[in-house]
């Protein structure tokens, strides 16, 4: 009997400087609020409630960092395989996908544009979504070429407006919605 392993092919991971990013925005937003909680805090005693609750939010952050580095794409010969944080993994398998779409959206309301790939089946149902914004534009062509589906390139970058009066179903229920749109920002 020949045993007749299947071949891994690349794994793709998020951008580096995600990381550094979080880090600094982190930063910017507690640092300060602590600062003023022990800085009042201290006259009365109760800078120990404070030093807990900044063990807390510390904790919290190292447990979303530990779950994001966990993140990646493994391509196979039958589609991707998508790592999403906390070790859940889904399989998308190049049969399954009727179309690509690369699409150029624009982020806020600046004039940058990150790629987006949407992998969709046969019903339009979304099996898969790569943001520009964690995932580099040859990341997505990579995963693009593996789903060896048609693809579907927009001539020119969109805004999430036009994208939604589109495709909505492809977009998370907050992306759909403007008042969310601004909150999430």
């Amino acid at each position: 009997m020949v045993m007749v392993r299947e071949q891994v092919g690349v794994t793709l991971r998020p951008r580096g400087h995600l990381f550094a990013r979080s880090l600094t925005a982190v930063a910017i937003a507690v640092l300060p609020v602590f600062g003023v909680l022990y800085w009042l805090s201290l006259g009365s005693g109760l800078w120990p409630l404070v030093a807990l609750a900044q063990l807390i939010v510390i904790a919290l952050y190292i447990v979303a960092l530990l779950a994001t580095r966990s993140v990646f794409f493994r391509q196979h010969p039958w589609g991707v395989e998508d790592h999403v944080p906390f070790g859940l993994t889904r399989h998308i398998r190049s049969d399954d996908v009727d179309t690509v779409l690369l699409i150029d959206l624009y982020s806020g309301s600046g004039m940058e544009s990150w790629p987006h790939l949407f992998a969709v089946d046969a019903e339009d149902r979304l099996l898969l979504r790569m943001h520009g914004q964690i995932w580099s534009r040859s990341s997505i062509q990579q995963v693009a070429s593996r789903l060896q589906a048609p693809v579907v390139h927009a001539p020119t970058p969109m805004t999430l407006t036009e994208f939604t009066s589109i495709e909505p179903q492809l977009l998370a229920w907050w992306e759909r919605r403007p008042f969310w749109r601004r909150v999430a920002r």
